[in-house]
């Protein structure tokens, strides 16, 4: 007889529909809860390879500035070592847009080096980047950032042995 009570109130319990209401509650609240916390450790990705890629520029223009003969070239295959095989950078895709040796208005000659990379970012439409223009592809979505660093020169006969002080990397 008692588990014939116990059977009512449970009835009576959904009947009321506060149960009901918990359920509903945490079907909404987690998938959001997922998609947030998601979206955060995508954002740290971003901003640790971005940190990385910042880090790389400033080791390869360092690198080359204390060369001597051809130091820009040195930097770049530095760069380009240093991205291609570390941890977090190994996915990313790279170009370096500028390099050269150049002479700023105060009479400084050091390395430019100026690197764009593009990482994919599930969560950033807003970040959206085409992926081949020439293709017609639709986007997907990406995240492209770009860092750029000037490196006096320690060595006064790098780029001496080039016959153009200026060189441009694709």
């Amino acid at each position: 007889m008692r588990q014939h009570w116990v059977g009512l109130r449970m009835i009576r319990s959904f009947k009321d529909g506060e149960s009901g209401v918990a359920l509903i509650e945490f079907a909404v609240t987690v998938p959001l809860f997922v998609f947030l916390l998601t979206a955060l450790f995508d954002f740290s990705r971003l901003t640790l390879e971005q940190i990385f890629l910042e880090d790389a520029v400033e080791s390869a223009g360092r690198f080359g500035a204390a060369q001597s003969g051809n130091c820009l070239n040195q930097a770049i295959q530095k760069l380009e070592h240093q991205l291609k095989n570390g941890i977090i950078t190994k996915d990313l895709d790279f170009k370096v847009a500028r390099s050269e040796i150049f002479t700023n208005e105060d009479g400084i000659s050091g390395i430019l080096l100026d690197v764009t990379a593009t990482t994919s970012c599930y969560y950033c439409g807003w970040g959206m980047h085409e992926k081949s223009a020439s293709d017609g592809q639709a986007l997907e979505p990406g995240f492209t950032f770009n860092s750029t660093g000037f490196y006096a020169l320690e060595n006064q006969q790098c780029g001496k042995s080039s016959s153009s002080e200026t060189k441009y990397h694709d």
